[in-house]
């Protein structure tokens, strides 16, 4: 069975003669450039996978802020409504005297 290209462009290059010529350094450089490619490749998937976390949950975070942003409006209305309407309170002076 014969040896596909990409696994010959893996193994390490060896000068066929004492002194590489121009043609032996640029492909040993090129070597190189080819597995610095596969390394960054490896870790695209996984800083993919850790930004589409972080967006998901910065997304999440945004929208519970919204909503208890929403919610303490409310109840901050509530507060103020029930300031200013005149109901009927027990008076303090009767709360706990026996008649």
């Amino acid at each position: 069975m014969s040896e596909t290209l990409r696994d010959t462009s893996k193994r390490a290059f060896i000068a066929s003669v004492p002194n590489p010529t121009h043609q032996d350094i640029q492909t040993g450089a090129i070597q190189r450039i080819a597995d610095a490619t596969e390394a960054m490749a490896a870790n695209h998937i996984k800083l993919t996978a850790d930004r589409d976390w972080w967006k998901q949950d910065a997304e999440g975070r945004s929208r519970e802020i919204d909503r208890l942003t929403r919610s303490n409006a409310a109840l901050r209305g509530v507060i103020t409504k029930l300031k200013r309407s005149p109901a009927k309170r027990p008076s303090r002076s009767s709360k706990g005297k026996a008649s």
